[in-house]
């Protein structure tokens, strides 16, 4: 897995995910996230998951344990197109309700 870090606007950050996000690559992308949340300037955190070939629980318990530690530090969490794999097995778990998706990068 390839964790690039954007800043595209003030407040701002966004991780762009390449690869399989499974329990080889879940710590990774925590740390990742929890250093980005870090920034008190930090308002939004996105995650673009258009780059994702592979999802499995842990990838997704992960993706949960961001949401949480956003809604903690009043970050607004946004997944950015999730790819066919990652819809699947969102939708199967009904997380596909509970995060804000987009499929562009409006």
């Amino acid at each position: 897995m390839l964790i690039k870090i954007v800043h595209t606007q003030p407040r701002c950050a966004e991780l762009a995910i390449c690869g399989e996000l499974d329990m080889a690559a879940t710590d990774e992308l925590l740390r990742t996230a929890t250093a980005a949340l870090a920034d008190d300037a930090c308002d939004d955190l996105v995650l673009d998951l258009s780059g994702v070939s592979f999802i499995d629980s842990t990838g997704l318990g992960t993706l949960v344990a961001i949401r949480n530690a956003t809604r903690d530090r009043a970050v607004t969490l946004h997944l950015r197109e999730p790819t066919p794999p990652v819809r699947r097995l969102m939708k199967i778990t009904n997380l596909d309700s509970v995060f804000n998706i987009s499929d562009s990068q409006s």
